[in-house]
């Protein structure tokens, strides 16, 4: 106790000059003026991870994704065809007139529309000066939209059928070699039967597995990256084949996509695509905006109270065009520092600036 009580006269004395007593004060923490950005809720894409293996190409069927009447045949057996190259044209004409008496259907429903408008508005009127009963009124609109109704099916069936339009002329996926013909012009070709097969005459392919869920989302044609295991290198690939026989266990298809054969790339060799099958809403942070303090990945939040910025961890799922998704951490509309500088911390006033 006593050593206590000296070391504070000495203490007290080595403060004091003459009568004057010195006190010092923690200096106030400066205001930085940084740039901020706005945390943001969009839609990003779904992406389904689908790994396998690079291998020599070899055969490939080529089916119909649509039924009908063969119209021409452009191989035999033994030709060979380029990447794109018209194979077998499909007798389209019912689609065609599917497409005609669609449009006349349009038609119709939009003339419909503009009559059952015109009694609404007249019904409108006069249940107002009680000409008409409240229940003709109420026909009246029943009538409105169910003309709308009608007319947004007709559309959405047009929409439809004009989809289908491309998968009447089939193309070849790849450089190949046409090796046997199982129809002839005149045939039927049915959905999902073979009509001919090729076998490649040169290149890789990247093999891999789909969701049966999912296969829809894909076309013969589709380009994607394929990222190689084991190495920073990446490859533009695009879909050669879908080959639409599922897997009775595992439920998934398999998807072939050709290599291009300027890459530098062998046969046995691990990799990855990520293949886009639907859109989610996420939460969405600048990748300049995450930072790691003490080891642990977060960033900074401005305080609406106090304009100071505060560390708030964070856990990320993945990274999409310059913006890191956040599964936790920090909320829509609050704002973060974007590139905070190593001096900044917790309780530091920030003058705010847009981040570009």
């Amino acid at each position: 106790m006593w050593r206590c009580l000296t070391l504070s006269v000495f203490l007290l004395s080595a403060c004091q000059d003459g009568n004057n007593v010195v006190i010092y004060n923690a200096p106030d923490i400066p205001t930085l003026s940084l740039s901020t950005a706005k945390v943001e809720k969009r839609s990003v894409p779904l992406l389904y991870s689908a790994t396998g293996y690079t291998n020599f190409s070899r055969s490939i069927e080529v089916s119909a994704s649509q039924t009908g009447v063969i119209k021409k045949l452009v191989v035999n057996e033994g030709d060979t065809v380029k990447a794109g190259e018209l194979i077998v044209v499909i007798d389209e004409s019912e689609l065609l007139n599917s497409l005609k008496n669609l449009k006349s259907a349009i038609h119709q429903a939009k003339v419909s529309l503009n009559d059952r408008q015109h009694d609404f508005n007249t019904a409108k009127r006069l249940v107002k000066t009680k000409v008409i009963p409240a229940e003709q009124f109420r026909k009246a609109q029943v009538q409105l939209e169910l003309a709308r109704s009608q007319l947004s099916q007709a559309k959405s069936e047009l929409k439809r059928l004009q989809t289908r339009k491309p998968y009447y002329r089939i193309t070849s996926p790849i450089k190949a070699r046409v090796v046997k013909k199982w129809v002839n012009q005149g045939d039927l070709a049915v959905t999902g039967k073979p009509l001919l097969q090729l076998e490649a005459i040169e290149g890789l392919e990247f093999e891999t597995t789909l969701p049966v869920k999912w296969l829809d989302k894909i076309h013969v044609g589709d380009k994607y990256k394929l990222h190689l295991h084991g190495s920073d290198k990446t490859v533009q690939v695009n879909v050669s084949h879908i080959i639409s026989t599922a897997n009775r266990v595992t439920q998934t298809c398999k998807i072939k996509l050709a290599i291009p054969k300027e890459n530098n790339i062998t046969s046995g060799l691990s990799g990855q695509i990520d293949f886009r099958v639907a859109n989610e809403m996420q939460v969405l942070i600048p990748e300049s905006a995450l930072v790691k303090r003490a080891g642990v990945q977060g960033v900074f939040v401005i305080s609406e109270d106090d304009n100071q910025a505060y560390f708030t961890p964070v856990k990320t799922e993945r990274h999409w065009q310059n913006q890191w998704i956040v599964l936790s951490g920090v909320r829509a509309g609050e704002s973060v520092v974007v590139n905070p500088i190593a001096i900044l911390r917790d309780g530091t006033p920030i003058k705010m600036t847009n981040a570009e």
